[in-house]
């Protein structure tokens, strides 16, 4: 386990501060919708269908005991729709007019949590371990 542990690609899509906290009991609860949601909005994952609990095994310096989440976010994969197309210095160009659910389900690992920056400081923060995957109900034949 400590071989996955140092293989594991960690890549930091979110941090927020937060000031003037008492104690670790004075820190918002942020529920795993929460946090998907913070996810969407800041155009990370598409608006996702399914979330569950799970352990990674990857370890995080000064995750503060207590704060840590481990997720799984399922979402379906799009596929742009195209619109009418454009000419641009003689070149003609496709305009996107939108996007369209495929029946792909796209997983991605997320671990999130908070750590204490400065006295009275913490720090929210999302990470996303690896890559994203098809899921077990995914589309490909064989």
């Amino acid at each position: 386990m400590e071989v996955l542990k140092k293989l594991v690609s960690k890549s930091l899509l979110l941090k927020k501060k937060y000031q003037d906290i008492e104690s670790i009991d004075s820190l918002p609860e942020l529920l795993a919708e929460d946090i998907g949601q913070l996810l969407v909005d800041i155009d990370r994952i598409w608006p996702f269908i399914d979330c569950e609990f799970k352990a990674f095994p990857v370890d995080f310096r000064n995750s503060l005991e207590g704060t840590r989440k481990d997720i799984v976010f399922s979402y379906k994969d799009k596929v742009p729709i195209l619109g009418e197309p454009v000419t641009r210095n003689g070149k003609t160009i496709p305009t996107l007019a939108g996007m369209k659910d495929t029946e792909k389900i796209i997983k991605v690992d997320i671990v999130s949590f908070f750590t204490q920056i400065k006295e009275k400081s913490c720090e929210f923060r999302i990470y996303q371990l690896g890559r994203r995957y098809a899921g077990e109900d995914n589309n490909f034949k064989s």
